[in-house]
């Protein structure tokens, strides 16, 4: 078997390191008797260095984030 030999590990064992976000995904999850806001993800996620017409883009779509949230 030649990753013994070189000392990798089988990619069976790390299937489970494949993938980590930047931010736990608890913290994404809303607790058990409060509704999460609408613009949860704009709130905890870093935001682009997109700006429209010298607006950032998540002051643009904060509205329709809450709008389709009912709030």
């Amino acid at each position: 078997m030649e990753s013994a030999r070189t000392g990798d590990v089988p990619f069976e064992e790390r299937t489970a390191d494949f993938y980590s976000p930047g931010v736990s995904l608890s913290r994404l999850r809303p607790g058990p008797d409060a509704a999460a806001p609408s613009d949860l993800l704009l709130r905890m996620l870093e935001p682009p260095p997109v700006r429209v017409r010298h607006i950032p883009l998540v002051d643009l779509l904060r509205r329709p984030y809450r709008e389709l949230g009912g709030g």
